[in-house]
């Protein structure tokens, strides 16, 4: 029962934040909320930091970091960068020896895949020497 309840609950919080991450992408919810890349991430971000406290991560810190100008100036810098790149904003996104790298780059035939993405980087630093 009790592993039950803990399964249900994960996939309810999966699934909140899956649903989350994907209408706040939408045109519409960005038509009629109007939000800031920042408020995006704020939203985002109220996930992690229940992960952060069951991990035993410093969650003040934390809040105390996201909420400072120096921790918004980079996040806006590394927007701005983004941006420069012409891709859609998205995560992840990856870019291997300054080139976009799409992520049907990391897919095999069963889906996402770790040695997708290790052979990705493999001719990368292949290609780089």
């Amino acid at each position: 029962m009790v592993v039950g309840l803990l399964s249900l609950g994960m996939v309810i919080a999966y699934v909140d934040r899956a649903n989350l991450s994907v209408v706040l992408t939408l045109t519409e919810f960005k038509q009629e909320f109007h939000p800031t890349d920042a408020e995006r991430g704020f939203l985002n971000s109220a996930f992690f930091w229940s992960y952060a406290q069951s991990l035993g991560l410093n969650v003040d810190k934390f809040k105390t970091d996201f909420a400072s100008s120096a921790a918004n100036n980079r996040i806006q810098a590394d927007i701005a960068a983004f941006k420069k790149t012409g891709q859609q904003m998205a995560t992840p996104a990856f870019f291997v020896n300054g080139k976009f790298v799409p992520n049907t780059s990391f897919v095999d035939a069963n889906g996402p895949s770790v040695d997708a993405f290790s052979k990705v980087l493999d001719n990368a630093l292949k290609n780089a020497q």
